[in-house]
């Protein structure tokens, strides 16, 4: 049976039983009509909504990359707030990899370049003439010897 007060009218209500499709719906033993609780709900919402926009995360100061820090020095934000740099990162690889020949066999630094390079197991293991079972032995094995050129 519905919450209504007065019999439903229409057959949308009747066969789903949705209440606030009603004219006047019984709530808590109090008559409220539909238009009531539409614009509390309407205020609830926009309630909720102008909270999630006054949000810190919402709220954060946009700035330029562009604009100046300072007047008196003329620096940038981009002078300032360091990015990747492609050179820097392919040196730093490299002078890994060198720290890391010292300390492994030809094989296995031959491998670990191959997948420092980005190339597939099945690349790799047709390069050296390995199945992936190998060359997974292979990389375990080099672990100790990676972590004591990385972390020193």
């Amino acid at each position: 049976m519905c919450a209504c007060v007065k019999p439903c009218k229409t057959a949308l209500h009747r066969t789903n039983h949705q209440a606030f499709l009603c004219q006047e719906l019984l709530v808590d033993g109090c008559d409220f009509k539909f238009s009531t609780l539409a614009f509390q709900r309407m205020r609830s919402s926009l309630s909720n909504y102008y909270k999630y926009l006054s949000r810190p995360k919402r709220n954060a100061p946009v700035v330029s990359f562009n604009e100046l820090i300072d007047n008196e020095d003329g620096l940038g934000w981009e002078d300032v707030i360091s990015r990747q740099d492609e050179l820097l990162r392919r040196l730093e690889t490299e002078m890994c990899l060198h720290a890391l020949a010292a300390k492994l066999p030809h094989r296995e630094m031959r491998i670990i370049r191959m997948k420092v390079r980005g190339d597939r197991m099945h690349d790799i293991a047709k390069q050296e003439r390995m199945t992936f079972r190998q060359i997974n032995q292979a990389l375990e094995n080099c672990y100790p010897a990676v972590i004591s050129v990385l972390w020193g």
